[in-house]
This record gives C-alpha cells, structure tokens and sequence, in this order.
C-alpha cells in the first residue's frame, strides 16, 4: 500500500514540463521504473556511497584541482 501511494504521489506531483517533454506514458514507465530500482537496499547504499564522494570532491577539492 505505501508502495503504490508513493509511486501514486510521484507520478502525480513531479512538474509538468517533464510530462510534457516526455509523454504521458513514458513519463509514468519512468517513474514506475526508477521507484521500481531504488527497492534495493544495496543499491540504495552503493548510490549514497557514489553521491556521498562527489559531495566531498566538490566541497573539499585536492589542492593540485584548485
């Protein structure tokens, strides 16, 4: 239940431009897609590690990229 209202409330609530630019039904395999591969938790993990490290590269950078 908290599945369906979630991918319900994403398909319902993300702009319109991008409904626009994609269609109606690949706008909503789309959605149905992404939500559909962010149920796995080691993905999920190995995804936060990756955007965790570009985070601190563009936070932190090394001296020899100043």
């Amino acid at each position: 239940l908290a599945q369906r209202r979630t991918l319900e409330y994403l398909q319902e609530e993300l702009p319109v431009h991008l409904l626009k630019c994609f269609g109606h039904k690949r706008f909503r395999l789309g959605i149905s897609t992404l939500f559909r591969t962010l149920q796995y938790p080691k993905l999920n993990k190995q995804l936060s590690y990756v955007l965790l490290d570009v985070l601190v590269q563009k936070l932190l950078p090394m001296e020899e990229e100043l």
